[in-house]
């Protein structure tokens, strides 16, 4: 198991009772938690990666995100 870091956040009331009605059997609040900021990190990494090669290359063109929008949705991740 990976090592853990315990410590004492504060969250809004209402995200809290959002996250833990989406807790699983066998799941928890700390699973919850970690699977929601792995994503946000891994979202961030994206933005910083389409910012620096649009700072290289320029804006991404309508046509390019058009058809990652089209791969997305035929991958069913859109």
């Amino acid at each position: 198991m990976a090592s853990v870091v315990k410590r004492t956040i504060s969250v809004p009331a209402d995200v809290f009772a959002a996250v833990e009605a989406e807790v699983t059997d066998g799941e928890s609040l700390s699973t919850l938690f970690s699977e929601g900021a792995r994503l946000l990190l891994r979202q961030r990494a994206g933005e910083r990666a389409i910012a620096m090669y649009e700072s290289e290359h320029g804006p991404i063109s309508q046509d390019a995100l058009d058809e990652a929008d089209r791969l997305l949705d035929q991958a069913g991740l859109h």
